[in-house]
């Protein structure tokens, strides 16, 4: 019975826009009234319009019902309950019964709802629930055309990993997400840059129009007073930053570190990513484009095609691009004049770069790969280390924030030694020149478990075996860390300092010692015992954050 009620109305009615042609009135007089009367009671978010061949479908489907066996209200429910949302539709179009049935199917559009959306309990578009999961339904098809349906519950599904995981863990960052676009601020955006959004892209910022920030408004009106200036030859370009009246100097310099795709710090590079919004993405493209169109040069082709959505606080530190025509996305190295980029997702044919970072970025989110913490800290004999979710120990109270040092196998390794353990994580830089070869910042973490003989130590000395692949093995020897000697104990955070190293291959691999002793120098209680580092690697990685 089920597979002869999915037959009969393979042309009822389609629910998507366009994919059946309106009808002429002097094709259908005879019908007209019944084609009325089905519009009418078929209020579906989608355009559906009906044609000759249409009505001849839906009588001929009529006369066919009328001969079937009487079908309990119950039966019928069971067997809509399995239907697709276009065949439901369909369904709902041949009568008045079967339509109720079809709306008021609560298990039927909570099920697609989960199923194509991941959304559980009625939200709709904006945020609010909504009567029915049926009215959720509909809510999202008329917001979302049939362009975007493809990417938009992997959207919704990656976005709502990291707003969970921001609530938790990062709520100022979480206060700093837009409100979506509508369809008529992208076609909007679009024109003004003369360029078409790949879907994949569009939908990510009909969600969340990425990042209100101070430092990046600050650094917008100088922007757009340069361009204004050149225009012009009247404006006023300061070199600092000047932010509004009402933002004290902490609240700007804490949102350096805000970004929403996180950061890490090492020496005196800080790179923190935040998300752009569009209208902002596209003044910063005016702004690089100048910057890397110098006199007598030009960009190699299909970079004047290139949309920054992400970048560092620095717009040269370290930008994402959007690749209009393939759909890619690449971590770009900004010098005058040149452009260097770094696949940082997978190639494919399938336009939906951005959208497959961003997915792979919530799932390490939500997995626990990298983590934020609440403070640096000054252990007792003065040598400072930070937490993994301070990016600059400098600013230790003001740049909490998300590292981009992985915090779960198998981008942590982890040994323990006498109590010592030591666990390792690496991040590969490519926004960092190095001449024929590639940059990899790596944590260290030292800490004093509990339960162990040992109570107290201090490093003396490191060892490290770098091992490119292929390449000569190289060796580094010195005195402490980062000229920095710590003393672990037990009741002690983390000890954490961070790196860098460089190697001409792709990949390769870092493994070593440290020399610790009991107690420490001025007072040793023991002779000096080595601690093992465990290889960890160096590969240039598929997904760049």
């Amino acid at each position: 019975m089920t597979k002869a009620l999915f037959q009969l109305f393979p042309m009822a009615a389609d629910p998507f826009p366009g994919s059946i042609p309106h009808a002429q009135p002097q094709d259908v007089p005879a019908y007209m009234s019944t084609a009325q009367q089905h519009k009418k009671n078929c209020r579906f978010p989608y355009a559906i319009t009906f044609d000759s061949t249409l009505f001849r479908s839906m009588r001929s489907a009529m006369e066919t019902v009328a001969g079937l066996p009487e079908l309990t209200p119950q039966c019928l429910e069971h067997i809509i309950s399995h239907l697709e949302p276009r065949d439901a539709l369909r369904v709902a179009c041949a009568q008045k019964l079967w339509h109720g049935l079809v709306v008021n199917d609560e298990q039927l559009w909570k099920r697609h709802l989960v199923e194509e959306l991941g959304i559980s309990d009625k939200q709709g578009v904006d945020g609010s629930i909504r009567r029915s999961s049926w009215d959720a339904y509909a809510n999202w098809r008329q917001a979302f055309g049939a362009e975007y349906w493809p990417y938009l519950g992997r959207a919704v599904k990656a976005w709502s990993q990291i707003k969970a995981w921001l609530a938790a863990n990062m709520p100022e960052i979480l206060a700093t997400l837009r409100p979506g676009l509508s369809e008529a601020e992208v076609v909007q955006v679009e024109a003004e840059m003369g360029l078409t959004l790949p879907p994949a892209l569009k939908v990510l910022h009909r969600l969340h129009d990425g990042q209100e920030l101070y430092s990046d408004a600050a650094l917008e009106r100088r922007i757009r007073n340069k361009l204004v200036l050149r225009e012009t030859g009247r404006g006023n370009v300061r070199m600092e930053l000047e932010p509004e009246a009402n933002v004290g100097p902490e609240a700007m310099a804490r949102s350096i570190f805000c970004g929403l795709f996180g950061g890490y710090a090492v020496y005196d590079r800080r790179v923190v990513a935040r998300m752009l919004p569009l209208r902002r993405a596209a003044l910063w493209r005016i702004e690089m484009l100048r910057k890397l169109t110098q006199p007598l040069q030009r960009l190699s082709d299909g970079q004047d095609r290139l949309l920054p959505i992400a970048c560092s606080y620095n717009l040269y530190d370290k930008v994402l691009m959007a690749d209009m025509d393939s759909g890619g996305l690449s971590v770009a190295r900004l010098e005058p004049g040149q452009l260097e980029l770094w696949d940082a997702v997978p190639r494919a044919d399938t336009r939906d770069g951005p959208l497959r970072w961003f997915e792979e970025y919530g799932r390490r989110l939500a997995s626990g790969w990298y983590e934020a913490h609440s403070r640096g800290d000054v252990n007792n004999e003065g040598a400072k280390g930070t937490e993994a979710g301070v990016l600059d120990n400098q600013y230790s109270m003001l740049s909490r924030g998300i590292s981009l040092f992985p915090m779960r196998p198998p981008g942590l390794v982890e040994a323990v030694t006498m109590g010592v353990q030591v666990r390792a994580s690496v991040v590969f830089v490519p926004e960092y020149k190095v001449q024929d070869g590639h940059m990899f910042a790596y944590s260290i973490r030292f800490s004093l478990l509990e339960g162990w003989p040992l109570k107290r130590c201090q490093l003396m000395r490191r060892h490290w075996i770098i091992k490119p692949e292929p390449g000569r093995v190289e060796t580094v020897q010195g005195e402490g860390v980062v000229g920095l000697f710590p003393i672990l104990e037990p009741d002690r955070p983390e000890f954490v300092y961070c790196s860098c190293t460089r190697q001409t291959p792709t990949r390769g691999s870092m493994e070593g010692r440290f020399l610790f002793i009991p107690g420490s120098v001025e007072r040793p209680e023991g002779p000096p015992f080595d601690v093992i580092c465990p290889t960890f690697r160096l590969d240039v990685p598929d997904y760049i954050f």
